[in-house]
């Protein structure tokens, strides 16, 4: 086990013909269809590069664990009821295989070459999206041709440990944030930082809070009795620790880094989850303190297991796919063992667990950006557009979820038999999850029509404090044009008098007709300017005339 599960630096151990076995079975795929060949050679690039030796870099293998037999002596509800077994043995109980993090290319070829897994099971995971702005390396099918391959999403809200503005750093927040996920994504593929924790993207909400998407992608090995699941999740071992992420710029604590928890995490609680009855005698208890500080001596402390077969499921992070794993009856254990959506349940909840938080923080951002200040009115407008693109994923996350949630599963997975208690409970579970993403579906076309009409304010409220400013300037035009209409007739009668003409030498010119000029030339000017009231007034006077007459 020890052998297996080392972090040291070391070439695959892949034989070179099944190596090249399974790189020909990659090339068949895209057989039929040639231009498809970069979609499928970056993976054969990938797995080549495993001929080399690499310094400085950890090789972190696939761990296997295998569910307890429902006949054993289990306290109901427990978590997480599988134990670890070796790499090599083989068992007749169901089996689950983590690969957690940067994937290495001798991990990959190690589960690929036991199990002959699609090549699209790994694609995603090597290339994330900030190598690959536009998403080539997603899946590029339609998710009922995706094989059985799922892809869960989640989201981990992330608190900053220090005080500062909320909106005026929010823009240059965000552009260090988007800068130090490129560097952290650049670091992972050139530094071979296998088996470290890896993000799709990080939104940056305002000067606080951050929130920081994973993936877990989720198969079942075809045609194995009894059946495999193998799960491939963005979260590993640890972090970098030479590259500032938003909260490592505030904190140096080096158990959170080897954690593979971002510091300041703010924490989802689970309500009215089970309290497991199962008590730890003080040899347990120290048998299991003993092997988290091992485990954490060998960068594995977020592993929660051992070469003692020991596993707590509260020694994984809060968003690692076994969390939540919880039997709570003899039901969930056989339903467990006979079908592998029961795993699916878990990680559906969480990831709707993790929307959900999301979702909370997002709404009290978008009644922020309510106020109707005219003062950082562009970035108001950014923080709402920002929040109606997350809205976006989020609903496209859900989408995706209900459409594996009402087909229990894929169709070449192990099913319950109809009419059993064990089906009965998989309806149920599928009946809550449909219930659950439902509401956060109606919940965000909900918080995407409050974002619109919260733009669609703040940009009347700016049209019309921009339409009172030109009210305001008109009215100060008006004033100065009526200023200037009395000095430009002064102005043009002192420039006529002032000329050097011998007729208008003061001599000849006396002040009175000085003033006799000016004062005709200003009312000629104002009976132009004013010739509608002048006009009416004469034609009112002349009436009155007239009539007295």
């Amino acid at each position: 086990m020890n052998s297996q599960m080392a972090t040291t630096p070391s070439a695959p151990s892949s034989d070179p013909l099944q190596r090249t076995a399974y790189i020909e079975y990659i090339r068949s795929c895209y057989h039929n269809d040639p231009e498809a060949f970069s979609y499928y050679e970056a993976l054969v690039d990938y797995i080549e590069r495993g001929t080399k030796k690499y310094l400085n870099s950890s090789e972190e293998k696939p761990r296997v664990f295998e569910a307890r037999s429902p006949i054993s002596s289990i306290s109901y509800p427990t978590s997480f009821p599988f134990d670890i077994l070796e790499w090599a043995d083989h068992s007749d109980r169901p089996r689950i295989v983590m690969l957690e993090g940067f994937p290495s290319p001798s991990a990959v070829l190690d589960l690929a070459q036991r199990w002959w897994l699609r090549p699209e099971f790994f694609i995603e995971h090597i290339f994330g999206s900030q190598n690959n702005q536009r998403g080539f390396y997603s899946i590029p099918t339609l998710p009922s041709r995706q094989e059985n391959i799922i892809r869960i999403h989640f989201s981990s809200l992330v608190k900053s440990l220090v005080e500062g503005s909320s909106l005026t750093s929010y823009l240059g927040k965000r552009s260090e944030v988007e800068e130090a996920c490129q560097q952290y994504e650049k670091q992972l593929l050139n530094g071979n930082r296998y088996g470290v924790t890896r993000y799709r993207d990080i939104h940056q909400h305002d000067t606080y809070y951050c929130s920081v998407e994973h993936v877990t992608s989720f198969t079942v090995v075809p045609n194995k009795s009894p059946w495999v699941a193998v799960y491939l999740t963005d979260q590993g071992k640890s972090l970098l620790e030479d590259v500032r992420l938003p909260w490592t710029t505030y904190h140096s604590g080096i158990t959170s880094l080897k954690s593979g928890t971002a510091v300041g995490t703010v924490p989802i609680v689970p309500y009215n989850a089970p309290i497991t009855t199962k008590r730890f005698d003080q040899s347990l208890a120290a048998r299991y303190l003993s092997h988290q500080a091992d485990s954490c001596d060998n960068n594995q402390s977020s592993n929660g297991s051992g070469n003692n077969g020991f596993t707590s499921a509260t020694s994984f992070s809060q968003l690692h796919p076994p969390r939540n794993i919880v039997v709570h009856d003899q039901t969930d254990m056989q339903l467990l063992t006979e079908d592998p959506f029961f795993l699916l349940v878990s990680l559906f909840t969480t990831s709707a667990l993790s929307f959900t938080q999301l979702l909370n923080y997002l709404s009290i951002s978008i009644a922020e950006c309510r106020n109707t200040e005219i003062v950082l009115l562009d970035v108001k407008l950014e923080r709402l557009r920002h929040c109606v693109r997350i809205i976006h994923r989020v609903e496209s996350a859900l989408t995706e979820n209900l459409h594996w949630i009402a087909r229990g599963g894929c169709d070449t997975w192990p099913r319950v038999r109809p009419g059993t208690d064990t089906a009965t409970r998989k309806q149920v579970l599928q009946a809550r999850l449909r219930a659950d993403h439902k509401a956060l579906q109606q919940r965000c076309v909900v918080m995407r029509q409050e974002c619109e009409s919260a733009m669609m304010m703040l940009v009347n409220y700016s049209q019309l404090r921009c339409g009172e400013q030109g009210t305001m300037q008109a009215d100060e035009i008006h004033r100065l044009t009526k200023l200037t209409s009395f000095f430009v007739p002064l102005s043009f009668v002192t420039s006529f008098f002032g000329m050097n003409v011998k007729e208008l030498q003061p001599s000849y010119a006396s002040i009175w007709v000085f003033v006799l000029a000016a004062v005709v030339i200003s009312a000629t000017s104002y009976a132009t300017m004013f010739w509608t009231t002048v006009w009416g007034l004469v034609s009112e006077t002349w009436r009155r005339v007239t009539m007295s007459a």
